[in-house]
């Protein structure tokens, strides 16, 4: 799974208007791991957070990365983004030497920038990723790029949890939609006999409606 299915740095990699994206099969169930992977690419490519936006999980449009679970995220959707974003610097760096003189190694990003030898005008990184074909495979022997001081990343999406404007699963309203009181059964293997006379009738004539799929029933 991961980069064995999704080989290309455009399965991991986007750009938008004004950022660049992340993709991710791995949700936010608490843990935020948008924050970790937003880190992981800023690291790489030394873009400011603003610059950077991950994508909702869709299905689709996102690595099919299986359950987001067991604390796998890092390890696995971490370890693709990260070889993912290191490859674009790597050709970005490459880039930049073909079409502005000097070697790769003589450029260097700083600050979400592109600077190099016998230039006082730093390209924006963004800039030069447009200019990359992402539909090339990730390099998966890529190092880290070099760390700076260790930094606290402000949790994406916490003012929203925290003011409530935040839209969970539960929250979406659909045309026809109910909300349901399922009726649990004494045990696990008990099996529904029948519903009392008449009851069914007075919860319709209340607005309710119920339903009966075998011994379910709500």
């Amino acid at each position: 799974m991961n980069l064995d299915d999704y080989p290309r740095i455009g399965d991991w990699l986007a750009l938008g208007a004004d950022r660049l994206l992340v993709r991710t099969g791995k949700v936010d169930i608490g843990q935020r791991i948008s924050t970790a992977l937003a880190g992981i690419v800023e690291e790489e490519l030394t873009l400011p957070q603003s610059s950077i936006a991950v994508q909702p999980v869709r299905t689709g449009e996102s690595p099919d990365e299986g359950m987001t679970s067991g604390s796998n995220s890092i390890e696995q959707s971490g370890r693709a983004v990260r070889l993912a974003a290191a490859t674009l610097r790597r050709l970005i760096l490459a880039h930049a030497a073909e079409t502005m003189g000097g070697a790769p190694e003589d450029w260097r990003l700083e600050a979400g920038m592109v600077s190099g030898p016998g230039s006082n005008r730093p390209v924006p990184v963004l800039d030069l990723a447009r200019q990359i074909d992402l539909d090339q495979p990730v390099a998966t022997d890529l190092p880290p790029a070099p760390r700076g001081a260790p930094r606290s990343l402000p949790m994406r999406g916490l003012e929203d949890l925290v003011t409530g404007r935040f839209r969970f699963i539960h929250d979406i309203e659909l045309d026809g939609m109910l909300h349901a009181r399922v009726i649990r059964p004494p045990h696990a293997r008990a099996r529904l006999a029948g519903i009392a006379e008449g009851a069914v009738e007075r919860l319709a004539d209340e607005g309710f409606a119920v339903v009966r799929d075998g011994s379910f029933l709500a």
